[in-house]
């Protein structure tokens, strides 16, 4: 018999103390993060220079992230909350997507407004839906 704990054991962080299943949602979160703005941002690009408004193809390119965060968020990042697909898991999840497209759509429009370019604007605003979105999906959505 192996000493080492299977993968699901060692997956689960429901004993570990509330500060470091905390920090790893928070690295689980940017890790998805990272996916989903890839997904955003590549759509961002492909719609803008197909001719779409930037705030337009945001609201495109935001949704298909947030699809993708949705899956990899409830699959990864809060898998240890209990909570399961469900009307209500779908339907806070999308308030505070709802929310987190409205920090985004603020912030791409303002930066836009102090003359960053698009992809800039873009990016940056991703640092200012980050923490919206970790707090709303910890403490809405994935609360068991």
């Amino acid at each position: 018999m192996s000493a080492r704990p299977h993968a699901a054991e060692a997956r689960d962080l429901s004993s570990a103390p509330k500060g470091l299943r905390t920090a790893f949602q928070a690295l689980a979160f940017a890790f998805v993060g990272v996916v989903n703005t890839a997904v955003d941002v590549v759509a961002f690009m492909a719609l803008t220079w197909a001719g779409l408004h930037p705030l337009f193809a945001n609201v495109i390119s935001f949704s298909l992230g947030a699809i993708n965060s949705l899956v990899l968020n409830k699959n990864l990042t809060f898998r240890d909350s209990g909570v399961r697909f469900s009307r209500k898991l779908v339907l806070t999840f999308a308030l505070a997507t709802v929310l987190s497209l409205a920090v985004s759509q603020a912030s791409l429009y303002g930066l836009l407004q102090v003359g960053l370019p698009e992809l800039g604007a873009k990016l940056a605003s991703v640092v200012f839906t980050f923490a919206v979105g970790f707090l709303f999906n910890k403490y809405l959505t994935f609360r068991p």
